[in-house]
């Protein structure tokens, strides 16, 4: 302090200025060295992780190729439902699926889930895929089972809309010709109701009795009724 003293006040902020500029750049500095390494440290961590998963995953895909060669007793590419009932009796396939995660409770069960399209039959792929999403306790095939049961009773809703609009299309295609029946008949009625209505009260008698009444009367009653009508 008593050396700052010999200089004006001017030069001693100036000097107090340049030493705190240096210090929050040194820290600054410092900060960003301790960042790059933990970033380092963590993209390394990352790295080796996705590494190790790659490689476990890998390995399972391996382990379940043997496996179903191991279950494909006749080398043809595909299993059947008793290939996989007949492989799930083996205690070293058992063992080596529930190593995997995958533990079978019912091999009906399993070869729904398995069988993706239906035939009867499954391939190396689908076997692959199917094992891998299924991979866990028994809740997560459960859930895989009910994932399927939902696609199959979607797809039948999806099925019986388009039968219901067809229907209606349908429907609608042939609603001219119902009301143009119904416009004729009203037509009809109409004009009978207006005939009744007009004629007169000594034919309306006579017309209870059509034995008795005259051609005559008949003929004129009828030009009668044309002309109200016309």
């Amino acid at each position: 302090l008593d050396a700052l003293s010999v200089i004006g006040e001017f030069y001693q902020v100036l000097l107090v200025a340049f030493m705190v500029t240096m210090l929050l750049l040194v820290f600054n500095i410092v900060t960003g060295i301790v960042l790059s390494i933990t970033e380092e440290a963590r993209q390394l961590e990352q790295d080796s992780r996705i590494c190790s998963e790659l490689q476990i995953k890998q390995r399972n895909i391996l382990t379940l190729r043997d496996i179903f060669c191991e279950m494909d007793i006749n080398r043809s590419g595909e299993i059947n439902r008793d290939e996989l009932a007949l492989a799930c009796q083996d205690l070293r396939i058992d063992a080596l699926l529930t190593s995997l995660g995958l533990k079978v409770f019912d091999v009906h069960q399993m070869f729904d889930l398995l069988d993706t399209n239906h035939s009867g039959l499954v391939s190396l792929e689908d076997f692959i895929m199917v094992c891998q999403r299924m991979q866990g306790d028994a809740r997560a095939v459960d859930m895989m089972f009910l994932q399927q049961q939902v696609a199959w009773v979607f797809q039948r809703v999806k099925d019986i809309h388009k039968y219901m609009v067809a229907e209606s299309k349908v429907e609608v295609s042939r609603a001219p010709d119902s009301m143009m029946m119904n416009a004729s008949v009203e037509s009809m009625t109409s004009r009978r109701s207006l005939c009744s209505t007009s004629m007169p009260a000594a034919l309306k008698v006579k017309s209870r009795h059509p034995t008795i009444i005259p051609q005559a009367e008949m003929r004129a009653m009828t030009l009668f009724e044309l002309r109200e009508l016309a």
